[in-house]
């Protein structure tokens, strides 16, 4: 192939034209330069694109959030729990490529879409019939990036931005930009494991639909319902807020580093907010960023309780969290933490975070046995809202052949907006069971078709019924009382035919034997223990 920097000289020296040639020949030279021309110009285009920014490996995190606008609610009259008030986040990119040069630059292009989609989300960390729970209670639409500065929050910023935030840079975005309505569009447009998005989102062209006008006040931004948000209605919880950034550059070409599976697992970020008891249920910052962490830690982070059972900002270390990395799609986060209620039962709690999966999820089965009692089974989902098209019906729960089984109201086939698990969404999956945890495979079922269909996290998971007691006297081997009779006989044989520890009769241990069939018989002929 002919090179870029080949020379003037060069170049003819391999046309060999001469003005001594015929015509016929002069015309095969003309002819020959023009495809060398066409070669060295398709070379020349190609080195140019290799060195485009974002052609490279640039990595977009949240390096903070910065603050909140509290908007309050467009309900009037007598507030009831399904009054909704909004927010929004503001928030600090970083690009931390680890190589500074302007092909690691991310694209920040106002006019296309080559720029960031923003994403917004709060959740709640509450004790709840004596369990702690994570759940998200609000989501925003995306804001759309238009411009990045250059200054330096998260390294030494290398001076290049506008249309690109350059290696090292961050990039401010304040909370009432990241609440401006106009600017906010819907997430069923992003394709997440690539980044790709219709530009721009208020003419989508073929195959998206417009979104409608924003709802005056609390359309499109961070919305949550009074009975979420209410710290009255929600004595000593804790409150978290979120930002994830999506961009192409960052998904695709980081996803090739990685051989096909996710590579922007780490562009959300998320921190502790309080809540302000007045009119607008303000949000404020607390503590500091935890920089590229999904919100779905934080139930690990905060998770610890004092002695009266409050939070004490401390880790909990039983909370269990597995990332799912499905190939060519993207992560998945699933945690789990179980409770002894004290009372013979135990709680189990999952939450499932969808960081960067387009394919969803739609399904969530928890192994239990047979004869386990499973009480009280729950799900939470966080609502869609301002015109998405996604339906908000709750997944159905359902208990049989060995699995507790969330799924969504309808499969992908039957309707492809029915309630999944989308990506920067997280739902809350629970019961109650009588008996204590072990390690188990948890599944996880994508909604949109594919391959895998499912992947599997291993946490903890109810165990086997324990083995019933012993009879005190083991010749009354039925428990009946008075003097031992052929029932008692039948009771002990099955159980010994079982191999049940119990028919263990002389307590040598092991798989019952004949021994144990003579102690038996003995202290049956004696009528007595």
């Amino acid at each position: 192939m002919f090179m870029i920097g080949m020379s003037r000289t060069a170049l003819l020296g391999e046309v060999n034209f001469t003005p001594e040639k015929g015509i016929a020949s002069m015309s095969k030279d003309l002819k020959k330069l023009g495809r060398v021309a066409a070669m060295v110009t398709a070379s020349a285009l190609a080195s140019a694109a290799l060195a485009q920014p974002g052609s490279g490996d640039p990595d977009v995190i949240v390096g903070d959030l910065i603050g909140y606008s509290n908007y309050g609610t467009n309900s009037t009259g007598t507030p009831n729990d399904n009054w909704i008030y909004a927010y929004a986040i503001g928030t600090t990119s970083c690009n931390v490529a680890p190589v500074n040069n302007s092909v690691n630059d991310l694209l920040w292009v106002a006019s296309t879409n080559r720029h960031p989609v923003i994403g917004q989300n709060v959740y709640r960390l509450s004790v709840k019939n004596g369990a702690t729970r994570l759940e998200m209670i609000g989501q925003g639409w995306l804001k759309h990036g238009f411009t990045a500065l250059t200054q330096s929050l998260c390294n030494t910023c290398s001076g290049r931005g506008g249309s690109v935030l350059g290696v090292g840079c961050s990039d401010p975005y304040s909370s009432g930009l990241n609440g401006s309505q106009s600017n906010l569009g819907p997430r069923n447009h992003i394709n997440v494991t690539t980044g790709f998005f219709p530009y721009p989102f208020t003419n989508p062209g073929a195959g998206y639909s417009a979104p409608p006008a924003a709802t005056a006040v609390i359309g499109r931004r961070v919305q949550i319902k009074r009975v979420d948000i209410n710290p009255a209605q929600n004595p000593n919880s804790l409150y978290f807020s979120e930002s994830q950034y999506v961009a192409q550059d960052d998904s695709a070409e980081r996803t090739k580093s990685r051989g096909n599976y996710p590579a922007s697992t780490n562009n959300a970020s998320y921190r502790r907010a309080t809540v302000t008891n007045n009119a607008t249920f303000s949000l404020n910052n607390a503590d500091s960023t935890r920089r590229t962490s999904p919100a779905i830690f934080a139930w690990r982070d905060y998770g610890g309780r004092a002695a009266n059972g409050n939070f004490n900002l401390t880790v909990d270390n039983e909370v269990e969290l597995v990332p799912l990395d499905f190939e060519g799609d993207g992560r998945f986060w699933v945690a789990g933490r179980v409770t002894d209620l004290g009372n013979g039962t135990w709680r189990y709690e999952y939450a499932v975070e969808n960081l960067t999966s387009t394919r969803s999820g739609g399904g969530f089965k928890v192994p239990v046995p047979a004869g386990v009692s499973v009480t009280n089974i729950g799900f939470h989902d966080v609502d869609y809202h301002s015109g998405e098209p996604f339906d908000n019906t709750d997944w159905a729960s359902s208990v049989g052949g060995g699995f507790v089984t969330w799924s969504s109201p309808q499969t992908f086939a039957q309707n492809p907006n029915s309630n999944a698990l989308r990506w920067s969404t997280m739902y809350n999956f629970y019961f109650d069971a009588n008996t204590a945890p072990v390690a188990e495979d948890v599944e996880l079922i994508l909604f949109k078709p594919g391959t895998p269909g499912s992947m599997f996290a291993t946490v903890k998971a109810p165990g086997e019924l324990p083995p019933p007691p012993c009879p005190p006297c083991i010749a009354d081997y039925n428990e009946s009382g008075g003097t031992p009779d052929d029932a008692d006989v039948a009771e002990f044989f099955a159980a010994w035919n079982n191999g049940e520890p119990c028919a263990d009769a002389n307590g040598s241990g092991g798989t019952p034997d004949d021994a144990d069939v003579t102690e038996f018989f003995t202290l049956w002929n004696n009528g007595g223990c």
